[in-house]
């Protein structure tokens, strides 16, 4: 996998030991993930049961990132370093046989249900925003062996200080979690210039490139099995912003879908501070940009 790069709204995030959440400090500087820390090994890395934090130290250490299963039959909390060879509902780190480059990433069944991961930052810079943007290379590791094309539900919740807190269980289930004003766009794997993105479209889904009734392996990592996706809150208008102290938390879900379940992995992770710097003018959000420089 290539590396994972946090930027949050011109954010400048730090968290080099084991940490709850994820401390963004600067607006101008960044946070890197590359989930190199994720096992390899082709077999089973136990994680805690009913969810928590990738911070088993064993295989599976990602310091401020979470994850959570709902609506199945039984669980499988487990991470299983795979080339998308294997169709089991679980938590996998995906990437070429042996190799140390890993993406993050899941498949749903009956047993496991729902399947979610996704981070907890917070608001240490002084100042506030009313933006989110969050981009990441969507890359799909296996064929099911179903002919729909499935996806990935992006969501958000912000805890604001003095307010609820964050909880495991609603993490979970997806409680608080808002999949409105939530914008989306995505362009190919090549377009490295993120410059022939989609036409804006308000949605918190997104579906992957393959469909097909043959179940198969593929390698995410190909231009073919991949997508670039941009993902806009607009905290703004949703009646929000992310003030000094507040914790936002972005929460991706790999829902159980009918039939065969596809399997996908997140890469290069982005959370920039301008959309409309990065293609998204059409939303209209120039005038929240300002609304937040005013503000700060």
């Amino acid at each position: 996998m290539k590396k994972l790069l946090i930027v949050s709204l011109g954010m400048g995030a730090f968290a080099s030991v084991y940490a709850q959440t994820i401390s963004v400090g600067n607006f101008a500087t960044g946070y890197t993930q590359d989930f190199d820390s994720l096992t390899n090994a082709a077999s089973n890395t136990a994680l805690t049961a009913g969810g928590g934090e990738f911070a088993n130290g064993a295989g599976a250490t990602l310091p401020g990132w979470y994850y959570g299963q709902a609506g199945g039959t039984g669980s499988n909390y487990n991470i299983f370093g795979d080339t998308g060879a294997s169709n089991t509902g679980r938590f996998y780190s995906y990437g070429s046989t042996g190799t140390t480059e890993r993406a993050l990433g899941s498949a749903a069944s009956g047993t496991t249900g729902t399947n979610s991961y996704g981070a907890r930052f917070v608001n240490n810079t002084g100042s506030s925003t009313g933006l989110a943007t969050f981009q990441f290379d969507m890359e799909q590791w296996r064929n099911g062996g179903n002919v729909n094309l499935q996806g990935l539900l992006i969501t958000y919740q912000l805890f604001k200080v003095g307010g609820a807190v964050y909880t495991q269980t609603d993490f979970n289930t997806g409680a608080g979690y808002l999949s409105t004003n939530v914008w989306m766009q995505t362009t190919t794997l090549a377009d490295v210039t993120w410059s022939s993105l989609t036409t804006p479209t308000l949605t918190n889904s997104v579906q992957g490139p393959i469909a097909g009734a043959t179940a198969t392996a593929l390698n995410g990592n190909l231009a073919a099995n991949a997508l670039k996706v941009r993902t806009v809150f607009e905290l703004y208008a949703a009646g929000q912003s992310w003030d000094a102290g507040d914790e936002l938390v972005v929460r991706i879900s790999d829902i159980n879908d009918a039939g065969n379940d596809h399997a996908y992995g997140i890469d290069n992770v982005t959370v920039v501070p301008e959309p409309a710097s990065f293609a998204v003018i059409g939303l209209g959000l120039l005038g929240l940009v300002a609304r937040r420089r005013r503000k700060n």
